[in-house]
């Protein structure tokens, strides 16, 4: 099973998508469950990539992406913190889709509801 958390540290001011382990529907490289999770993940990266090229992260985002196990942390700027948590509740609701649809094989923790 992968399991998905989405939260935000009002502490530290990041914001943070993890996953862990595997969805385990399919053989390696023919699951797509794993498929779909991997490209929403991989476009969350890409976002938070894209926010500090344009200069509205606090700092280069943590972007830790292997198989099984991913960690993405950013730090938006003042000013541009709802423009990055709106993009984190976008992949919110892809990871969500995924979810409900297959409840054996994905779990998401977002913003600890």
């Amino acid at each position: 099973m992968i399991h998905t958390r989405i939260c935000e540290e009002p502490a530290t001011g990041r914001l943070i998508l993890q996953l862990k382990g595997h969805a385990g529907a399919a053989a390696e490289g023919q699951d797509l469950i794993c498929a779909a999770a991997s490209i929403l993940t991989y476009t969350a990266a890409q976002f938070f990539s894209y926010l500090y090229a344009e200069g509205k992260l606090r700092c280069e985002p943590e972007l830790g992406l292997e198989k099984g196990n991913c960690y993405l942390s950013a730090k938006p700027r003042e000013g541009c913190y709802e423009e990055a948590l709106h993009g984190l509740y976008v992949l919110c609701l892809g990871y969500g889709l995924l979810a409900r649809q297959y409840p054996k094989h994905l779990q998401l923790r977002a913003f600890d509801a």
